[in-house]
């Protein structure tokens, strides 16, 4: 391995992990709320967008690293 590529693996974006996401959202959110997923698809002008229940929290995680590794800008938005 040349010195350029190992620094260029060093220097690779990290992959989405979804037990990360999930972890991350049992922080910022209780069981019952309903959580608003938006994306930036990359190249597309328009924002995507879902909302999630507690019940299918498991599934905005997959769901949110699958977007992030496609290159999308992912986030959740906090209400009060």
């Amino acid at each position: 391995m040349t010195a350029v590529t190992q620094l260029q693996s060093e220097l690779s974006a990290p992959s989405p992990d979804a037990s990360a996401i999930l972890a991350a959202l049992s922080v910022l959110f209780t069981p019952n709320d309903v959580i608003e997923l938006r994306a930036f698809p990359k190249g597309r002008k328009r924002t995507d967008a879902g909302y999630f229940d507690g019940q299918h929290s498991q599934e905005l995680a997959e769901h949110a690293a699958r977007l992030s590794a496609s290159g999308a800008a992912v986030y959740v938005t906090l209400t009060p």
